[in-house]
């Protein structure tokens, strides 16, 4: 049994082996700033050996960070910017980063090496037309149910309190997952995915966590509802040159905004032209929206994914830890010394 164990084993490694020899480099290509809008005019993908239109490569949607994820309430449902405001904000980029006293240089001057103004770095992203990300409803706004967004805490349980342990904290500060479709809305750093298509199936490597998700394409129902992912379990088909993906059975350790385990998502992923990959993800959720809603960005070819070694760094956990320490002792010498 054993050594049957370690015969699978070594043939599991060698088609993974297999697959990732079979994608080729993506080439790094400087394209200009587009004011085409996204949703018209898509071209026809190409096509792996196999057949499948093909999404394969490395990509980015940094140039999607400075875009609100829900659109400013005075812009209604204006879907784009005009041209006159789209100019402005082109405008506005090019002072940017021709300004050599941005808190960036400044930080670097003073021996600062942290992240530096994250407005500075959201300015950084070529302007977009696009008014925010959620683009349905037509006033690019959630609809929850209570009007609101629920509170953004690190805990997993969703309360504010003493951090006891890491149990205690979401699976993104624990560095475990950033689940989906977080994984691929991240907003201010760390921004590409990696698509490798195999015959049936389709994988996405996200630089943050360096999480890798593999979508069948064989027809095959969900797993039990019984069975809980952080990524939830994904089943993919095509619809002409777009990959659909229906995604279910999410655990309750990485949600987004405030989304519920039986929440759907239908994502789809779209070659608009050879370095351009468009993404939308549609959440339906009755327990916490009145309605589904859908986000849409695009994701520029890039040269390559980088390490993501977030245990290495992941000074944040701990010190909320010693924090809490910290803010017992407090409270305990205080009590002490009112004896």
């Amino acid at each position: 049994m054993q050594t049957c164990n370690i015969r699978n084993f070594i043939h599991l490694v060698v088609i993974v082996g297999i697959v990732f020899t079979a994608v080729g480099v993506a080439q790094s290509q400087t394209t200009k700033t587009s004011t085409k809008k996204p949703d018209v005019n898509h071209a026809t993908a190409g096509r792996t050996p196999w057949g499948d239109p093909d999404l394969q490569g490395v990509y980015s949607n940094d140039d999607f960070k400075a875009v609100p994820f829900e659109r400013p309430v005075e812009m209604g449902e204006r879907k784009y910017l005009s041209e006159e405001e789209y100019a402005k904000r082109v405008q506005e980029w090019q002072k940017q980063l021709q300004d050599d006293q941005s808190p960036t240089f400044t930080s670097l001057k003073t021996g600062d090496l942290g992240q530096g103004n994250f407005g500075y770095w959201q300015n950084r992203s070529k302007p977009q037309r696009q008014t925010s990300l959620v683009i349905d409803p037509p006033d690019g706004r959630i609809p929850y149910r209570d009007g609101k967004r629920p509170p953004v805490v690190p805990r997993a349980d969703g309360s504010r309190g003493p951090v006891n342990s890491p149990e205690d904290l979401g699976s993104l500060v624990r560095c475990i997952s950033a689940g989906v479709p977080s994984a691929m809305i991240r907003d201010n750093e760390n921004n590409t995915v990696r698509i490798i298509q195999a015959p049936g199936l389709v994988m996405i490597t996200y630089e943050v966590m360096h999480d890798t998700r593999i979508i069948p394409l064989d027809g095959h129902p969900h797993v039990s509802p019984e069975i809980r992912y952080y990524f939830g379990d994904s089943r993919g088909h095509w619809e002409g040159d777009t990959l659909v993906v229906d995604v279910t059975n999410f655990n309750d350790k990485a949600t987004l905004r405030g989304s519920r385990p039986d929440m759907r998502v239908t994502e789809r992923f779209t070659r608009i032209d050879a370095d351009t990959l468009l993404y939308q993800a549609t959440m339906d959720d009755p327990a916490t929206f009145t309605r589904p809603w859908t986000v849409q960005m695009e994701f520029k070819r890039t040269s390559q994914q980088f390490e993501y070694a977030c245990h290495e760094g992941n000074y944040a956990m701990a010190n909320m830890l010693s924090g809490s320490r910290a803010d017992e002792k407090h409270a305990a010498d205080a009590a002490d010394s009112k004896k």
